[in-house]
């Protein structure tokens, strides 16, 4: 996603993904900005108090490169009304 945060006057525009929800904030895993062709660095984690949280704009993903999941929509799982299929 690509989010406004920081205090009122002085935020910024950063792309991150959501990492975890609290009742506090946010937890972020902000991409590093850098040079075209540059070697691309590791996301950094960033708490954001809800207060610092503007708006974004939602990017979907459809798949990621090194995510090491492997679950998705054709894992097999229980049935919703616990029967069996």
């Amino acid at each position: 996603m690509s989010v406004a945060v920081g205090p009122a006057g002085a935020t910024e525009q950063v792309t991150a993904r959501v990492t975890a929800v609290e009742d506090a904030g946010v937890t972020l895993a902000v991409e590093a900005k850098a040079k075209p062709g540059a070697k691309k660095r590791p996301p950094v984690a960033r708490q954001v108090p809800w207060a610092e949280l503007g708006t974004g704009r939602v990017q979907v993903e459809f798949g990621r490169a090194g995510a090491g999941e492997e679950h998705g929509p054709d894992d097999e799982s229980p049935d919703d009304d616990g029967g069996e299929q």
